[in-house]
């Protein structure tokens, strides 16, 4: 004597017919009697047919809209125990500083020695400027772990791993500064009557017998 509403999570778009259809997986309807369903929004979904709502996605995750899942975590971010008995739903957590992720990553990587990263939740570790190193490897989050190169040393690289990465003043030339960046910044010529052998701080006297007429030797 009377058709019935389509109950919630269910539609019917068509005039005269037996059956509701059901709302498919990313698609939800909260209401009765309506002729389609709604997609999730960003950031919600729901796996099953004739969901009468969506779920918002578990915290570190994203989704865009009428999805039936969540994305995977995102850089700088780690699967967190699952809040639920559904291991679908998961939650992400950020890497501390001093560590690092990729999206997808199943754990947070230490950054490496001549590397720090001071924030947490990123992706790659910050590498120590030139003319300085680092051989801290246990995931340093504070630049303080950069060293500067010794007087009579050089880097021009960064991410510098240990104080031999520093290059030495060659023969002829000697360095006071530390943390030099280059060989100009950082080591002089040896003027006349003195020389040098290699990453030497002063240059040294000739000796009685032996003379230099020459800078840089």
């Amino acid at each position: 004597t009377k058709c019935g509403a389509c109950s919630k999570g269910k539609y019917q778009n068509l005039e005269g017919q037996a059956t509701c259809f059901t709302c498919v997986p990313g698609k939800y309807q909260g209401q009765m009697g309506q002729e389609s369903c709604e997609l999730c929004g960003p950031n919600t979904f729901t796996p099953n047919s004739s969901s009468t709502e969506c779920r918002a996605c578990p915290a570190g995750r994203t989704s865009a809209e009428g999805s039936v899942g969540c994305r995977d975590c995102q850089t700088g971010t780690v699967k967190a125990a699952s809040p639920t008995p559904r291991e679908e739903e998961f939650a992400c957590r950020d890497c501390e500083p001093g560590q690092v992720a990729q999206a997808g990553d199943e754990t947070c990587s230490a950054c490496d020695a001549g590397f720090y990263q001071t924030e947490a939740g990123m992706g790659s570790c910050v590498p120590c400027p030139t003319g300085k190193w680092s051989a801290d490897a246990s995931g340093a989050n504070s630049s303080a772990v950069c060293r500067k190169c010794n007087a009579g040393r050089y880097s021009i690289a960064e991410g510098a791993s240990t104080a031999e990465s520093c290059n030495e003043c060659p023969p002829g030339k000697a360095g006071t500064k530390n943390g030099s960046i280059s060989q100009a910044d950082g080591c002089s010529d040896c003027v006349a009557g003195r020389s040098s052998a290699a990453g030497v701080t002063k240059c040294g006297a000739c000796s009685k017998g032996k003379y230099q007429n020459l800078e840089g030797q």
